[in-house]
């Protein structure tokens, strides 16, 4: 459909194995132990119980943390920008005719009608790329140098996800299906009577369904939320492919400034432009 020159190869890293661990026989130490210290049997009975119980959240915890290092290790085995999106000290823009709002440079498909949204104080925050009654929101954000792309893709999406619980919605966790790895799928009531959003059902009140997904570049992390009809639809259907290609091909230019991460990065309005549809029309 469309897409961007200089493309990176993927970097095969083998996992390392850790090394087994000696478990000593829980029984026989604390028989021991009470023999040892001629304690009541039914006084160690309870206590054996009781560090029982602790030793199994503690292993419950352990293997939880173990299982979460495992998936930012399996996550960091893929390089999920292979096909874009690209930082600009990675491609050779060319001639073609893209947006270009300064800290993000867009390229235009068909149909495509893009708008930008503005906080109170005139900064752009994001840009929404629109089409056939669906838009996907990108977003901007400053990253860490030093954390890994699995534990800064996981982190956004987890915080999103917990925002969704608390204001009463649910959450789909998608780990094997997103174009980008990991990504959610959001449900969330819709406050505003005059907010768009779909009913479960007859008398349900409205939600309001997206997908997010997320990438980690040099010093920058780009978020993608997918809204509307689109973002109800499996993740490998060809019409949420078509926001895909789209995100893909996004350039990043976050600059030199420093900011610590998370902050969001402000776009520009584009020069000789304004916000609403672009130059690409069917």
């Amino acid at each position: 459909m469309f897409g961007i020159g200089g493309k990176r190869k993927a970097k095969a890293v083998e996992p390392v194995e850790p090394d087994e661990a000696e478990i000593l026989d829980s029984e026989d130490v604390a028989e021991s132990d009470a023999d040892e210290s001629g304690l009541d049997s039914e006084a160690v009975t309870e206590a054996e119980a009781d560090e029982a119980d602790l030793t199994e959240a503690d292993a419950d915890a352990e293997d939880q943390d173990a299982d979460d290092l495992d998936e930012e290790a399996e996550f960091d085995d893929v390089d999920w920008r292979e096909d874009g999106p690209f930082d600009i000290d990675e491609v050779d823009l060319g001639d073609e005719e893209r947006i270009d709002l300064d800290a993000l440079v867009v390229t235009g498909f068909p149909g495509l009608q893009l708008q930008l949204a503005q906080n109170q104080a005139g900064k752009v925050q994001s840009a929404l790329a629109v089409w056939h009654k669906s838009a996907l929101e990108c977003t901007l954000f400053a990253e860490a140098v030093s954390i890994s792309a699995g534990a800064a893709v996981r982190q956004r999406l987890s915080a999103l996800a917990k925002e969704a619980v608390e204001a009463g919605g649910e959450v789909t966790w998608e780990d094997e299906s997103g174009a980008f790895g990991p990504q959610v799928q959001l449900v969330v009531p819709v406050e505003n009577a005059k907010a768009k959003g779909k009913s479960k059902g007859k008398g349900a009140p409205l939600v309001q369904v997206s997908r997010v997904w997320a990438v980690k570049g040099p010093r920058w992390l780009l978020q993608g939320r997918l809204f509307g009809d689109f973002a109800t639809l499996p993740p490998d259907d060809p019409k949420v492919g078509v926001f895909v290609e789209f995100f893909r091909n996004l350039v990043v230019r976050r600059g030199a400034v420093p900011l610590p991460p998370g902050e969001l990065i402000a776009l520009s309005l584009p020069q000789g432009g304004s916000e609403g549809e672009s130059d690409d029309k069917a």
